[in-house]
């Protein structure tokens, strides 16, 4: 199912709710929301719960870079293919991987 992300303001508000701040960290869905934050929102009472946008901020400031792996094992790169049209068996390939780590123990 794709979502659609609904009117995102070219300024961002300080506190944000659920819905937008899932928009504002690059249209994640809230079941990662949830398992990923670690900023907890505050209540401002009457049911509203929103997050504040600066800490948000700050706990996105201190995630790692992801940077290629040097020195990555030969199972891990990507295979050389010389037919153009089995590069596309991302399927295949997994499966032989699979088998290839299950011969190994």
């Amino acid at each position: 199912m794709t979502r659609v992300v609904e009117d995102i303001p070219e300024a961002w508000p300080a506190l944000l709710s659920r819905k937008k701040l899932c928009a504002y960290l690059g249209d994640i869905s809230t079941r990662t929301l949830l398992k990923v934050c670690p900023v907890a929102p505050l209540d401002l009472g009457a049911n509203v719960i929103l997050y504040d946008r600066r800490r948000v901020d700050a706990w996105i400031a201190t995630l790692p870079l992801r940077l290629p792996r040097s020195g990555a094992d030969e199972q891990d790169a990507a295979p050389e293919v010389a037919d153009p049209l089995a590069a596309n068996d991302r399927p295949a390939s997994a499966v032989e991987r699979a088998r290839r780590r299950a011969g190994e123990r």
